[in-house]
């Protein structure tokens, strides 16, 4: 069983950090999982999810992975729990490209 924050190693270079599912009565935040890939110089983070828990988990999964000089974050869609911990990226010290559906540039 896995839980919030939880690193998966997928390879070498990808990592998967685990989210969790909305519990009202355990007043448990929805929180999406995120995935971490090198390719490259160039670090992917698919989603950043919310919570400083899962922020910190998603910064041990950055370094995990390294090295790195440049990111890109891959926004699947702009709801907060995908979207919550993107400031991250500025924390990173690298240049950092976004990339949001259009339907969620607002």
């Amino acid at each position: 069983m896995t839980t919030l924050g939880d690193v998966i190693e997928i390879d070498d270079r990808t990592v998967l950090v685990v989210g969790q599912g909305l519990d009202v009565a355990k007043d448990q935040p929805d929180v999406a999982n995120a995935l971490v890939h090198r390719v490259g110089d160039t670090l992917v983070l698919v989603d950043t999810g919310v919570t400083p828990a899962f922020r910190a988990a998603l910064k041990a999964a950055t370094r995990r992975v390294g090295p790195w000089s440049r990111g890109i974050v891959l926004t699947t869609h702009g709801h907060p729990d995908h979207v919550g911990n993107n400031d991250l990226a500025d924390e990173l010290g690298v240049p950092v490209e976004h990339f949001v559906p259009a339907r969620d540039l607002d």
